[in-house]
């Protein structure tokens, strides 16, 4: 078996250290004295310059010097002075000297900010391979939330407000766990349930129910606007490589990449030796190639990692469920190729049955006015975010903690905590004049 040597940081401070040692050594070896030009000046006329090289600003050369009764050679520089000043000077017996502007400042900035310059690009191209928006600590570490069957308590009784849908996902649920009795008479496993209703009809909710009815642990890929497909598949940590080949303070062996890779939302659905239920939420905020791409790769059940030239290939086909809020259009090749199931945004009737879900106790009072409250508000015109089912149910949480309106009766003449529904401030100052409008006029 190869042996992989480490390279320790202690090797490079020891490095360091040794060749401050040695440059102390050749400086003091090859010092340089430096003299005033006025001492310059005395010493050649006394013949004591034995050579000179003659710069824009300086001169330097060598002199004699004395020392126990035995001249020596020494090395020196001075600092030229304006001729007509330093006969001046000299006339009237004044030492002096001349001095360089330091330039230091200058020549280190020179040097300094290119190589910032190109360690800010090297970082930014590190961050664009990794895919990775954070910082360079969280590269490599998946974010997919997993969710084992014992830890979902969600059931179907227990989401309120979709009936109709429930129904429709029961005989896909009643499919997988059968499949048999389906598959006799020509039915076919879907590709993928793609769930579609505004925020906060219990799309989320639905699939944790699905995945407590089957069984399976529930694996939750959160799509975001910035994320590639690569980003759902795998991650490639280029970062801790680079640092264990620098440092080799690891016991990664540097030469495998695939020590390197790891497994993203989609990656872990396939490779997990149980079938899971994969939960992609909000689909509709990705580009239309990812979603498409998406599709492909569910498809075939397999993907490639392009750093190893490896496929891999599902071991066993995860139950797939995809909610969209509709913020924008799905492709219609998108749509085509899944189980679909729009959920409408429950009417006021089918909101109480939410509500009593939520809050068994609450006042009945309360829970009318605050209903009714919410739909008038979701009418006011020009607001870009109306408030959703979420917003009500958190906005009733905090009446029932007012004392003034857990009984609901002050909201006939007061609507206060807005700011609860309304998450946008343009959204809160329309709304708040809105309602100061009503209430004078």
């Amino acid at each position: 078996m190869e042996k992989h040597h480490k390279f320790s940081i202690w090797y490079i401070l020891l490095g360091v250290w040794i060749v401050l040692i040695v440059h102390n050594i050749l400086v003091s070896a090859f010092a340089i004295k430096t003299i005033p030009y006025s001492e310059f000046l005395s010493l050649l006329k006394e013949n004591k310059i034995i050579e000179v090289a003659i710069r824009a600003d300086q001169i330097q050369g060598k002199l004699k010097e004395s020392e126990n009764g035995t001249d020596k050679e020494v090395l020196f520089r001075t600092v030229r002075v304006d001729p007509e000043t330093s006969k001046l000077l000299e006339q009237y017996n004044v030492p002096f000297k001349g001095e360089i502007e330091s330039r230091f400042l200058t020549n280190l900035f020179s040097w300094l900010i290119p190589i910032l310059i190109f360690f800010g690009i090297w970082f930014f191209l590190m961050k664009r391979m990794t895919g990775q928006q954070p910082g360079y600590m969280m590269i490599g570490k998946n974010k997919a939330k997993i969710y084992m069957q014992e830890d979902i308590d969600v059931r179907f009784e227990d989401v309120a407000g979709v009936d109709e849908s429930k129904q429709e996902l029961m005989e896909v649920v009643e499919f997988l766990m059968d499949p048999g009795k389906f598959t006799e008479i020509g039915g076919k496993i879907p590709r993928g349930t793609l769930l579609v209703g505004p925020p906060g009809t219990g799309k989320t909710m639905l699939a944790h129910a699905i995945a407590s009815t089957l069984g399976m642990p529930l694996i939750v890929l959160n799509v975001k606007s910035s994320m590639k497909l690569v980003d759902a598949l795998y991650q490639y940590d280029t970062l801790t490589r680079l640092n264990d080949s620098r440092f080799g303070d690891s016991n990664r062996d540097v030469s495998t990449i695939g020590d390197y890779i790891r497994m993203g939302k989609i990656g872990q659905a396939f490779t997990s030796p149980s079938r899971s239920v994969l939960l992609i939420d909000e689909i509709d905020k990705a580009e239309t190639d990812f979603q498409d791409d998406m599709l492909d790769v569910l498809d075939q059940m397999q993907f490639d990692i392009i750093e190893t030239d490896e496929t891999v290939s599902a071991l066993t086909r995860p139950v797939i469920i995809i909610t969209s809020n509709a913020k924008k259009d799905l492709s219609d090749p998108f749509l085509g190729r899944c189980n679909f199931h729009h959920i409408a945004f429950p009417d006021p009737k089918m909101m109480r049955r939410i509500i009593n879900a939520h809050f068994p106790e609450v006042n009945d009072k309360l829970a009318q006015r605050a209903i009714d409250t919410f739909y008038e508000l979701r009418q006011l015109e020009n607001i870009e975010k109306k408030p959703a089912t979420r917003e009500l149910i958190n906005w009733i949480r905090a009446l029932q903690a007012d004392p003034d309106f857990k009984n609901g009766a002050q909201l006939t003449k007061e609507i206060p905590y807005l700011g609860v529904l309304f998450k946008k401030s343009g959204d809160y100052q329309k709304s708040s004049q809105t309602i100061m409008r009503r209430r004078f006029f």
